[in-house]
């Protein structure tokens, strides 16, 4: 083994002898490079990944669990608020911070009366205790709501007296919130907040509550109609933004297939109605189909005759007015007569429809079209007619309630970021790539043709300068063959002057 390494180095060094100096350089600085390279990639392909075993902690918090796991032979590094340990030792370390009972001086929960020195302690002192791990355990579950990086909370409660049968005052509470960048609680969610904080205290009502965030700003309105109204206006604003991203992106997309991407502008302005209308509708109709009458439901029948006398209790007027009554006269004054009453009552369905509306309705809607680019008239109408049948809205009387405007002028349309480049065509590549080889090829083959073309013609030289030429040509040789002897095979090279001087 120790013979075939010598015989690699001999070779190494006798090529390394036999380059020129220009070759040589370029041979170390590609070595160096290829050097830097592989390091650098064993650099990233080997280094520790690093992942949060703990995040947004304070320093006191920070630089206890650093010690645990410093303790631990844990590698770690802190980066801003949280501590970043090897992924292949975080599961582990989370483990173990959590059976020491680690971050503690972070957020203070209910798990502080764990603690053996709650024994013997002054009623004060619980209380204080108390109310300590109230506030930390309220915030830390607000600290778990979305978009909410820290929050604390004061509570004041009302000091208890005996013999007083009302507290002198309410409780309160004030709750500060630090919000993630770019976040911006709405008014349900700072209601929310509100009502969990309220329902974990004892006699604390919502209206005692203040919420602020980072920057001082109350986040709670100062009544809840306020509210109300602000979370109805903005849920309005809300349907209406909607409504107009609808259609402008329906017309857009569909006059993009004609003039091209980006050379369409379009602008929608809905007038959305929000009165929800309530109809109610009462009616009557017979059970029996095809008559106007419904069922008897109750039939009453009266009779009365009279003979030589005038009807007791008559009513003047009224044989005329009832069919059902019977007169006959007599000669010489006396008269006969009969009366007969009959009232029927008729059993009718009764219906009863309510009808509520739809919660918005789009009354009119006012559409400006702008194309890149001037338009005919005709161009201009089948522009008009087909956005008006896209957002076709019919009034009571079947008529079309939208206005469309469609203008055509020249601007600057934005590239289109579905377009590939041209250097992101693969097409494109091979071909340039496949030209780029026949321009090579076809170079390469010129300078062979030149090569094979023959030798120049040689001049007219002496035979006595022919036969030096031919002599230093192989004294020439015979030295480099010597050169290249000693080099490589260094044994033979001195065997060979031992017989040269001994010949002599």
């Amino acid at each position: 083994m120790n013979q075939r390494i010598r015989e690699w180095m001999e070779r190494a060094s006798g090529y390394w002898k036999q380059l020129q100096p220009h070759q040589r350089r370029n041979l170390l600085i590609a070595g160096v490079f290829f050097v830097a390279t592989v390091g650098l990639l064993s650099w990233f392909a080997f280094r520790p990944n690093y992942v949060a075993v703990y995040s947004n902690l304070e320093p006191g918090a920070a630089g206890e669990i650093v010690a645990k796991l410093d303790e631990m032979k844990v590698p770690n590094k802190i980066q801003g608020t949280s501590v970043l340990v090897p992924e292949e030792y975080a599961d582990k370390a989370r483990v173990q911070l959590a059976m020491n009972n680690l971050p503690k001086s972070g957020y203070i929960d209910f798990g502080i009366f764990n603690d053996k020195s709650i024994v013997g302690m002054t009623e004060h002192e619980f209380d204080v205790k108390y109310l300590t791990a109230l506030q930390g355990s309220i915030a830390n579950t607000i600290r778990t709501i979305h978009g909410v990086e820290d929050a604390k909370v004061h509570i004041v409660l009302p000091e208890q007296k005996l013999f007083v049968e009302k507290n002198l005052q309410d409780a309160k509470a004030s709750v500060l919130l630090k919000l993630a960048p770019g976040v911006k609680l709405s008014q349900e969610q700072v209601q929310g907040i509100q009502q969990l904080v309220a329902g974990s205290v004892k006699g604390l009502k919502p209206e005692n509550i203040t919420i602020i965030d980072q920057n001082g700003v109350r986040l709670l309105e100062d009544s809840q109609t306020d509210a109300s109204s602000g979370a109805t206006a903005s849920k309005e604003l809300e349907v209406r933004k909607l409504i107009q991203q609808d259609y402008e992106k329906r017309i857009r997309g569909a006059l993009e297939k004609m003039f091209g991407y980006g050379n369409v502008e379009v602008i929608v302005n809905p007038e959305v109605s929000f009165d929800k209308v309530q109809r109610t509708e009462e009616r009557y109709d017979s059970p029996v189909a095809g008559s106007d009458r419904g069922l008897v439901r109750s039939e009453q029948k009266s009779s009365e005759s009279y003979e030589n006398a005038s009807p007791g209790g008559g009513v003047p007027g009224n044989n005329s007015n009832n069919p059902n009554t019977q007169t006959k006269s007599a000669a010489g004054g006396s008269s006969n007569g009969e009366k007969k009453n009959q009232t029927t009552n008729y059993e009718l369905n009764k219906s009863i429809t309510q009808t509520i509306g739809q919660p918005f309705t789009v009354k009119r809607l006012s559409v400006s079209v702008l194309v890149n680019g001037q338009l005919t008239n005709q161009q201009k109408q089948d522009i008009t007619n087909l956005v008006a049948t896209v957002v076709r809205t019919g009034n009571d009387d079947g008529t079309n309630n939208a206005a469309v405007t469609v203008m055509g002028t020249n601007f600057q349309a934005p590239p289109n970021p579905f377009q590939k480049q041209w250097y992101e065509n693969p097409w494109l590549i091979g071909g340039i790539a496949a030209g780029l080889l026949l321009l090579g090829g076809g170079a390469w083959m010129i300078a062979r043709r030149r090569s094979d073309s023959g030798p120049e013609e040689l001049k007219p030289v002496s035979v006595a300068a022919l036969t030096e030429l031919q002599e230093e040509t192989s004294e020439q040789k015979v030295k480099k063959q010597l050169e290249k002897m000693a080099q490589q095979k260094p044994e033979e090279f001195v065997n060979l002057l031992r017989t040269w001087l001994a010949e002599e």
